[in-house]
């Protein structure tokens, strides 16, 4: 049985209750259509909870979503055992291949803002509702993404130093600057430390508050002839040559007295200084992400300043950057030349997750969907984003060192996915995309099984394509809470690292008999693809993995070192890596052939993988669709046996 729910006269109740009245029939399949105003996802979940109910989950339903934007419900739309059907049967949420599930919400009102602190060229618009009580990291012009306002920190904050407090541990840093203190929003001004400690990482903490910092007394300089003084020596015909005078017996210079004995009438004596009385700013950080950051066990960055600051109000100044004033209740964009806001399309993130499938959720298949315009605000709160590698990251409590979550063995927290799985079973994306995403695109962790992506795309990612296992899941026994039995095949991936620069495009952790097949990766800012975790950890029995057929090309594009094209970590019994085509790693004379690999393997003594390779001495086929004018070529490279082309789906 069907039902069209564009009939614009009758409410979604009353549809409901027709479903309902219909079941009398005892029909083991029913579909509902769905549109984004009568028939809301909303309206399509109620009715899907409650077909389910009324026939014990004994029933086959397809949700047919009509073309254009489905904007998900605040918190995305959320899956359960209540959206589950029995075993043998499905739930089908199908689009037209021009169908949207989008957490973003259109931005319109432009105009000029002529604000005398802010180019002539700066554009306002009003936050969106929806954004009133919240934040966002991503804006969407005509579909592309813009840049937050950016400044080198040698620029922005000279001087720039850890401050070293007896009171706090890690809490501040000064600067020589006072333009902080005038900055709109220093709460929600990041920091960033790209390569700093680790080359394959590069973390973010955010701004608590500037201060001025009250000057200690300097000690002033007693230039007052006195037996005791000391000349330093003659002639002087200059105050600069006499305060200049630094030598071994006097390193911290002369003090020029006038009126002295010398020919010149004045004395030299000693000492010289202070240096200038300059007041300092002081810059408090967000907790416990710096605790983290300076003393985390592994790379910590002690001592060493961050690469850029971001998101400064006062720093917007280049077309293309754009900025989000929660204070002022609006948003700020530079158009790019020739771009004229009344003639484009401009969305900004609002949800953190579009689809989520949890607590029990099994038996769902979405094809011919594109997700997209999401979020992730944790990098901007006081966790931040500590990284450690692949887009993990530390998070423990201000003044803990060493637990899980923050090293102790390999524990840390994973960058979750826009679309996520936790505990859910039978899970199906096909031939759906994935793009203008603010996290890993897409999740399964928690005990997920048999969760599948075929044929479908990613590309415009802030981390990764594809998030499998967990790092903490070492020591689960019980198999039937193990993460596993995923397959992800015939998909393609560009463009991931958007944001979050250490992610590998498809992270494997902790999981078992999983398959990625014939899959392209392409312009990956770190590794295309992580298998395992825990640095040779020899008890978490996971195994029987297959990546097989995969096109990996241009890899580490904006990360350096310790990865690949293919990076294994830790043992890997029963898995195999064949048939795999790896090229244009890292760029030629950049860090060096050391750090660009083919396939990399770390801790990972399971024979049925090949050994490590640098790049140069991976076998190399010509791409069958170049995605670079100069692909990757070396004297020693060989042919592979065979290249599986990508098959339609």
């Amino acid at each position: 049985m069907s039902y069209i729910g564009q009939t614009r006269s009758v409410s979604p109740s009353a549809i409901v209750a027709l479903f309902l009245l219909s079941l009398a029939a005892a029909s083991a399949s029913i579909t509902l259509h769905v549109d984004q105003t009568t028939f809301t996802l909303s309206h399509a979940q109620t009715s899907l909870r409650n077909l389910l109910a009324a026939n014990n989950g004994q029933l086959n339903v397809t949700i047919l979503l009509s073309a254009g934007t489905h904007r998900v419900p605040r918190g995305g739309l959320v899956i359960t055992t209540s959206d589950t059907p029995s075993e043998g049967y499905s739930v089908i949420w199908q689009g037209t291949g021009a169908t949207f599930i989008s957490g973003g919400d259109n931005v319109t009102g432009w105009t000029q803002s002529n604000d005398p602190n802010l180019p002539p060229g700066v554009w306002r618009a009003p936050l969106p509702p929806s954004l009133l009580n919240s934040t966002s990291r991503q804006l969407y012009v005509d579909g592309v993404r813009a840049s937050r306002t950016s400044m080198p920190v040698s620029l922005a904050l000279p001087g720039l130093a850890l401050e070293q407090r007896s009171n706090c541990a890690a809490c501040s840093y000064t600067t020589s600057s006072s333009a902080p203190l005038t900055w709109s929003n220093p709460e929600e001004v990041e920091m960033v430390y790209t390569a700093v400690a680790s080359g394959w990482s590069e973390s973010r903490c955010t701004l608590e508050s500037a201060e001025t910092l009250p000057s200690p007394p300097i000690p002033q300089p007693n230039c007052t002839l006195s037996p005791s003084q000391v000349d330093c020596g003659f002639p002087y015909s200059k105050e600069d040559d006499c305060i200049n005078n630094k030598t071994a017996e006097h390193p911290d210079g002369c003090c020029w007295v006038p009126g002295g004995a010398q020919p010149s009438g004045h004395w030299c004596v000693i000492p010289v200084f202070p240096p200038t009385n300059a007041s300092l700013t002081r810059l408090n950080m967000k907790q416990p992400c710096f605790w983290n950051l300076v003393h985390r066990p592994w790379q910590p960055i002690s001592g060493d300043p961050p690469i850029t600051v971001e998101n400064v109000r006062e720093h917007l100044s280049t077309p293309g950057q754009w900025y989000l004033d929660r204070a002022r209740g609006e948003i700020l964009y530079f158009p790019l030349p020739g771009q004229k806001l009344a003639d484009v399309a401009v969305v900004v993130a609002v949800e953190e997750k579009l689809v989520s499938v949890v607590e029990g959720g099994a038996r769902q298949k979405f094809s011919g969907l594109t997700f997209s315009y999401a979020t992730w605000l944790r990098p901007g709160q006081g966790d931040g984003f500590v990284e450690a590698q692949s887009a993990a990251f530390n998070v423990c409590p201000y003044g803990v060192l060493m637990e899980w979550y923050c090293g102790k063995d390999d524990v840390y927290v994973t960058t979750p996915g826009n679309v996520q799985m936790i505990g859910a079973h039978d899970v199906e994306f096909s031939n759906s995309f994935f793009t203008h995403l603010g996290a890993y695109a897409a999740a399964a962790s928690g005990g997920s099984q048999r969760i599948s992506w075929l044929g479908c795309g990613f590309s415009d990612i802030s981390a990764g394509a594809v998030m499998l296992g967990g790092t903490d899941t070492f020591n689960i026994t019980d198999t039937s809470l193990w993460d596993g039995e995923f397959t992800v095949a015939d998909c393609q991936m560009m463009d991931t690292g958007k944001e979050f620069t250490g992610a590998t495009t498809v992270f494997a952790a902790y999981v078992f008999n999983t398959t990625i097949e014939h899959n392209r990766i392409v312009n990956a800012s770190y590794s295309g693809m992580t298998l395992g975790w825990g640095w040779g950890r020899e008890n978490s029995m996971r195994g029987g993995n297959v990546v097989r057929g995969n096109h990996v090309q241009g890899v580490q594009t904006r990360r350096c070192c310790d990865g690949g094209g293919i990076y294994t970590l830790g043992p890997q019994p029963g898995s195999s890596l064949t048939e795999n085509y790896i090229a244009q790693g890292t760029p030629a004379n950049s860090w060096g052939p050391a750090d660009g690999n083919g396939i990399y393997r770390e801790f990972s003594p399971t024979p049925a993988l090949p050994p490590a390779h640098p790049l140069q001495y991976v076998s190399l086929l010509s791409p069958p669709t170049p995605f670079h004018s100069s692909p990757f070529k070396h004297p020693r490279a060989t042919p592979l046996p065979s290249m599986i082309s990508l098959p339609d789906r």
